[in-house]
Order: C-alpha cells, then structure tokens, then sequence
C-alpha cells in the first residue's frame, strides 16, 4: 500500500461517505414516508407510538444528513483542490513553452 496515494485514498472515502450517507438518507426517508401513511389510518394508541417512532427516526434522519453534508463539503473541497492544482499545472507548462 506504499505507492497509494493519499488524495486518492481520501477522495475514495469522501466518495464512500457520501454514497453511504445518501443510501442512508433515502432509506430513513422511506420509513417516514412508511410511518406517515400508517399515521393516517392509526387509532389513539397506535397514533402515539407511531409518532414516538418517527421523532426517532426524523432524529437519525437529521443526523445523517448532517453527516452527509459534511462528507459532500470534503469531497467538494478535495475536488477544488485537484481543480486547482491541475490549472497551476497548466499555467506552469504554458510558461515554459
């Protein structure tokens, strides 16, 4: 593993981290859409504990996205830092042409 590249390795895991985030994402998003629809037809008692479950899983919900947020924001700047480094590039073979 010597010859790996750290930007690689990390532009591999922010890529990881958002894909895992936003499977995540859409995965919790299912369950409320679930959980609401079941709200509908729920009666007093079933209507309380649904709503405790979804306080839970709006929670996980936040959270996750907050996570994936973050991961988007490193991948954003890993990526604007290539971009950069690769125009630097150009400007210096421009000069010595």
């Amino acid at each position: 593993m010597e010859n790996v590249r750290k930007e690689v390795v990390n532009k591999g895991k922010a890529l990881v981290d958002v894909a895992h985030y936003g499977g995540e994402l859409k995965g919790y998003r299912k369950v409320i859409d679930l959980i609401c629809s079941k709200m509908d037809d729920a009666q007093d008692e079933t209507y309380g504990i649904l709503g405790d479950l979804l306080d839970l899983v709006s929670d996980n919900y936040n959270q996750v996205n907050i996570l994936e947020e973050k991961a988007n924001k490193q991948l954003n700047d890993i990526l604007d830092k290539k971009i950069t480094s690769s125009d630097e590039c150009l400007a210096t073979e421009s000069d010595n042409a």
